[in-house]
């Protein structure tokens, strides 16, 4: 928009910058107001934005034009009518600012926070004032009944029966989520492999580590590979050698799917669910604004990982990407050698295991991807950072609807691989 001397244009960002704060306190959820004026602003949602800005563009329009016409028939100099013009336009100017701002809080934001796979999960929705709060209660009691289908940790869950058992049917949902996984793991070639489950036992990350001997592990190899895995009919599955199954690597990505159908069937189109840091976001923010997601760094100048004092809070960020469409999802996982690790000798050892050798992947720092689900993006995750930097990025480069970030430490520097359509990151100012 051309400047004028009259201000309008200024108006123009005051009534914006009202529309953004709008969205971004807590005063856009109003669910404490009376039911008549929600309804009002219910109606008005859908036009009330166009409106807003036909009127404010007229207004700007026509007092500039009076300007014009004051100054060159009168003999008023032209400033001073802009001036006068102006003051009599404050009026249209908070008129404009208030619809606008009304529109800007036509929605509600539900927030709930659970324990969820053993760890923090956050929900949050946006929805019109006509919709009620999601039913969270419902929604995590199902995601839990599913996580506890996944768990081989549970004596008496169905996962834990078929590592014991060796064969036998499964509950169609754990049916389908092995099936997932021996598919990612054809298409990985075993770089992400469901059956690490005894090499993960013999490291014994979940009770402080345990460094084992190359004589060890070389035991223990043969039962882990993806084609001891056969799937039968009826939800029979036979486990071979020896082989049992540990779902950590899809399983969160699994559940966080899952709870965005619960959400997606109980009406609601735009929300972001973070499981620990297995992101899913849907449709957009108030305004047709993108999502804003941070990526964490997997090093910081000045912090050591292989020190017994690490811990992964102390790390930054690399920046954030915005994403986002209407009526569409996007997941956004990251997976690093900075979590779940115990530090021997001086050096740090983390829990994600490369099927093919039975130690710690090296060579990449972090690898985040983005998939149309989390399951995808999850367990793509895990292959790219045991794959390696050239080969992780080459297998995500390749994929239909899959885009990624690799990260990689070399001389106490780090560098950044992205594939052809990674969003754009944006510096984060902490």
């Amino acid at each position: 928009m051309a400047k004028s001397s009259l201000g309008e244009d200024k108006g123009l960002k005051f009534a914006f910058n009202l529309k953004d704060y709008c969205i971004n306190s807590s005063f856009s959820s109003v669910q404490g107001y009376s039911n008549f004026p929600l309804k009002v602003m219910t109606l008005l949602h859908k036009n009330l934005q166009k409106t807003a800005l036909c009127l404010g563009l007229f207004f700007t329009s026509v007092t500039y034009l009076k300007a014009l016409f004051l100054s060159k028939n009168t003999s008023v100099p032209r400033s001073k009518a802009s001036f006068a013009l102006a003051i009599t336009s404050v009026p249209k100017i908070i008129g404009f600012a208030a619809l606008l701002l009304l529109s800007a809080c036509s929605e509600n934001r539900y927030s709930e926070n659970r324990w969820l796979m053993q760890a923090p999960c956050q929900v949050i929705v946006y929805a019109p004032l006509s919709i009620q709060s999601p039913d969270f209660n419902t929604i995590f009691s199902l995601a839990e009944q599913e996580a506890r289908l996944l768990d081989y940790r549970l004596p008496e869950g169905p996962l834990a029966q078929l590592n014991l058992k060796g064969e036998g049917p499964v509950p169609p949902e754990l049916f389908s989520t092995i099936n997932e996984a021996v598919k990612i793991a054809t298409l990985t070639e075993g770089a992400f492999d469901p059956t690490v489950l005894p090499l993960m036992e013999l490291w014994d990350f979940e009770h402080g580590g345990y460094l084992p001997t190359n004589h060890e592990i070389a035991k223990i190899l043969p039962k882990v590979n993806y084609q001891n895995i056969y799937l039968g009919d009826k939800s029979r599955v036979l486990l071979k050698n020896g082989a049992r199954l540990d779902l950590g690597g899809i399983g969160q990505g699994v559940v966080v799917d899952y709870l965005a159908q619960l959400l997606v069937k109980q009406g609601f189109a735009n929300f972001l669910i973070n499981a620990s840091g297995d992101i899913l976001v849907s449709g957009l923010k108030p305004g047709n604004q993108p999502w804003r997601i941070r990526i964490r760094s997997p090093r910081k100048p000045g912090i050591d990982i292989n020190s017994e004092d690490f811990s992964s809070a102390q790390l930054g960020y690399l920046g954030l990407i915005e994403i986002g469409k209407a009526d569409t999802q996007f997941a956004i996982v990251t997976s690093g050698d900075y979590e779940n690790r115990f530090v021997k000798n001086g050096v740090s050892y983390h829990h994600i295991l490369d099927p093919h050798t039975g130690y710690p992947a090296r060579g990449v720092a972090s690898a985040t991807v983005i998939a149309e689900r989390c399951t995808i993006a999850d367990a793509l995750a895990t292959a790219a950072l045991v794959l390696g930097f050239d080969e992780g990025l080459q297998l995500l480069e390749a994929l239909p609807f899959v885009e990624g970030l690799l990260v990689r430490e070399i001389d106490g520097k780090l560098e950044l691989a992205f594939t052809s359509g990674f969003p754009a990151l944006i510096p984060d100012i902490e």
